[in-house]
This record gives C-alpha cells, sequence and structure tokens, in this order.
C-alpha cells in the first residue's frame, strides 16, 4: 500500500486518529476541518502518527500559523 505523510500540529492527533476534538478551542478546530477539507481526508483516513518534533513551520502552516511541536500523520496515497 502507497502512503502519503502530512505535518500537523500534534495536539489535533485525537481528533485525526480518533475523532475526539475535545480539549480543542473552536477556532481549532476550524483550523484542522480546514486542514482537513483542503487535503481531502477525514479522521477514518489515519493509518498512524508518529513524533515529528518542534516545527516552526508545518503541514498545516495555512489553517495554523504557528509553530508547534508536531506529529507526522500517514495517510493511505490518492
Amino acid at each position: 500500500m502507497q502512503t502519503e505523510s502530512l505535518t500537523a500540529p500534534s495536539f489535533w492527533a485525537s481528533a485525526i486518529v480518533n475523532n475526539d476534538y475535545s480539549g480543542l478551542e473552536p477556532d481549532e478546530v476550524g483550523a484542522l476541518n480546514a486542514w482537513l477539507a483542503e487535503n481531502r481526508l477525514s479522521f477514518r483516513d489515519c493509518l498512524t502518527c508518529e513524533d515529528a518534533g518542534f516545527m516552526r513551520r508545518h503541514g498545516a502552516f495555512n489553517q495554523f500559523p504557528y509553530a508547534a511541536n508536531c506529529m507526522t500523520y500517514i495517510f493511505p496515497a490518492k
């Protein structure tokens, strides 16, 4: 199976992997949902994730323009 890797803030992991948005502020939910929509993904698509460390710029920087501890999220290739 071919996969693609995308980086995004670590605090989104629960929502991306488990569809658990608890603890996220409304603006964070909006940014996350915009990132998922832009990449044509849903939480059901995520296969796994791994720590990517602190990043000044990440794959979701257009939606969440702040440096953050990040994860690399692995999805099936489109």
